[in-house]
């Protein structure tokens, strides 16, 4: 009895502790400091609600054709998606490409604002560019409403000899 007393407390001390089966998750101890039964209880619980929730998404969830025609899914699912990369990355080479070419061909800086399609020179901001504009078309509106309202009347023009008057016109 004494040889089962001592294999006994030999096996215990190798046992590990209660903190070190929590660490391992192995031990499941609620912060309320609930039993080990209701624990093991609200992690089936726990497990059945996160099932349920899954469940619903997966009945709510789009259609595969929904959602091509929104563009998530590139191609029909019978078609294998190593392929749909491959067709994805050969499309955007050719797009890479493509505006590889545009860019050598298109115009110097210099030319386009001998053409005036730039205004000012690449240094400048756009937004910059627009407000002088907006400034100086504002200008000319004022110098030519300073101008007509300076004017003289058609009277004055009249009796100074530099306008005819309306029975001297001449229907032609």
């Amino acid at each position: 009895m004494r040889w089962a007393a001592a294999e006994l407390a030999k096996d215990l001390s190798k046992r590990p502790s209660a903190e070190q089966l929590q660490d391992k998750n192995i031990l499941k101890v609620h912060p309320c400091g609930l039993s080990a039964a209701l624990v093991h209880a609200a992690a089936v619980l726990e497990r059945e609600r996160r099932r349920d929730t899954v469940g619903r998404k997966i009945e709510t969830r789009p259609s595969a054709e929904e959602l091509q025609c929104r563009n998530v899914l590139k191609a029909p699912l019978s078609v294998s998606a190593p392929l749909i990369d491959a067709a994805s990355k050969l499309e955007r080479q050719r797009t890479r490409d493509s505006l590889a070419h545009s860019i050598k061909r298109r115009p110097a800086a210099e030319e386009l604002q001998s053409r005036n399609v730039l205004k000012a020179p690449l240094c400048v901001s756009a937004p910059l560019i627009d407000a002088v504009a907006r400034l100086n078309k504002q200008f000319a509106i004022d110098v030519v409403a300073k101008s007509l309202g300076s004017r003289p009347a058609a009277e004055e023009l009249e009796e100074r000899g530099i306008l005819r008057s309306e029975s001297e016109w001449v229907i032609v």
